[in-house]
């Protein structure tokens, strides 16, 4: 049941706040169509990976309508032939996987590489439009935000517990469980690093495109501000180690580049920046190892280190990695008592692919990376820069291309936020947004 509520929610939500904006009054019955769809798609990319799925279907159907009715299809040769390979080379390895069924039903994760991009190639919308359908998306996802805290407050009201133990710098429990697992289990997803980091790309989107006063197509900056709170509360609540270093580290650089024009601010909001980071350091070290120290990781880059050695060429082939990381015959060997069965993957996406597919599934990996950030460099575009920074640091502690929602992610916001090159960049400057 409540899959239907969030699914129709999804849709009627984000189609409220495009309505009301200008570039939907502009656009015919396609364009409409399309912004719709993206909208609903982003925001659901943030429940289930079922229903990010099935929306993506819904943005196929609408973008190849759009391309028939416009007779548009237009592709970035370069990057979708880097994905494509990629997709390819992990197919290949089909060859000498270890288990054949089981590298099919991964491969299906990674065949979104050729789907997405593909379907991305039938539509065109301008720069302001772009910016109108992710600020829907933004506001959508203060629902999203709200329900999560309230779940959080009557959970703290039902058993008695203070709310302000949540927010210790900590990995804790409440009655056995997980916090994630109770503030978010009105959303049919748990995991919070991947919607701390669909939260945090929000949050830098909107502190770059948002302006003085609220419209229907731009955040104002005390929406902006109030969103980029409300991550950084649900970042605290739901522990996510990577997504705390992210907000510290990139919404500071965001607000920054925002107001870069104004020399003195930037000079003494940077030097605030750094005297405040040192000091929560220090005053919060205890607190800070204990956060971070994770020797389960350590056991699986050890693991990954020790299969790499054996095939450093080739790797193990696609989901060979899932029955090295799980096989108690090598943790022996390299001084372990078992194997960690609970996560799977090297968790690093470069040690992954170089584990996996060997040093061409590498070497496919960091040029997909490179030519997205080498694409944002020559567009002088800062949210995408912004995204892949956001990406990188994400990819050093989990595998997202071997996961649907890393994926989903990589693909949905790199597309979206990529220049369609015939169109004019908007900045946070542009007279007529201010």
């Amino acid at each position: 049941m409540m899959s239907y509520i969030l699914a129709v929610l999804s849709i009627i939500v984000p189609f409220l706040y495009l309505l009301r904006s200008s570039d939907w009054a502009k656009a015919d019955i396609y364009e409409r169509l399309v912004m719709m769809s993206l909208a609903s798609w982003v925001v659901a990319s943030f429940f289930s990976i079922h229903m990010g799925i099935q929306f993506f279907c819904g943005v196929g159907v609408m973008a190849v309508t759009y391309a028939i009715k416009k007779r548009h299809y237009h592709l970035n040769k370069t990057l979708t032939s880097l994905l494509i390979l990629y997709f390819v080379w992990n197919a290949v390895s089909l060859i000498w996987a270890p288990d054949f069924a089981a590298g099919i039903s991964r491969l299906r994760i990674y065949f979104l590489f050729v789907v997405i991009p593909l379907i991305f190639g039938c539509v065109k919308i301008d720069e302001h439009t772009k910016v109108t359908v992710l600020t829907a998306s933004i506001r959508t996802m203060g629902f999203y935000l709200a329900a999560t805290f309230v779940t959080w407050l009557l959970f703290c009201y039902y058993n008695n517990t203070d709310p302000a133990d949540w927010l210790e710098v900590t990995k804790s429990t409440f009655s056995g469980i997980h916090p994630y697992d109770i503030i978010l289990s009105w959303s049919n997803y748990h995991h919070p690093t991947y919607t701390s980091t669909g939260l945090m790309v929000l949050t830098i989107i909107g502190i770059l495109t948002s302006q003085k006063k609220i419209t229907a197509d731009r955040l104002c900056h005390i929406e902006a501000a109030l969103f980029a709170l409300g991550t950084l509360l649900f970042i605290l609540l739901t522990q996510s180690r990577i997504a705390l270093l992210m907000w510290i580290g990139l919404v500071p650089v965001s607000i920054i580049y925002r107001i870069r024009e104004h020399k003195k601010t930037v000079v003494t909001a940077y030097v605030a920046l750094i005297m405040a980071a040192v000091a929560f350091c220090v005053s919060e070290q205890d607190k800070l190892e204990r956060f971070f120290d994770d020797d389960i990781r350590i056991q699986n880059f050890k693991t990954a280190h020790y299969c790499i050695k054996k095939h450093p060429l080739l790797g193990s082939g696609i989901e060979g990695i899932r029955f090295e990381m799980d096989s108690d015959e090598i943790a022996k060997e390299i001084g372990f008592e078992a194997a960690n069965k609970d996560l799977g993957n090297p968790h690093n996406q470069f040690v992954g692919d170089l584990m996996m597919t060997g040093v061409v599934g590498l070497t496919l990996c960091v040029a997909i990376y490179l030519y997205v950030i080498f694409l944002g460099i020559r567009e002088r575009n800062f949210p995408l820069l912004m995204f892949m920074a956001t990406f990188l640091m994400l990819s050093n502690i989990e595998m997202p291309f071997y996961l649907h929602k890393g994926v989903i992610i990589f693909l949905m916001f790199t597309l979206i936020l990529l220049s369609d090159g015939d169109t004019e960049q908007i900045t946070p400057e542009d007279s007529s947004h201010t």
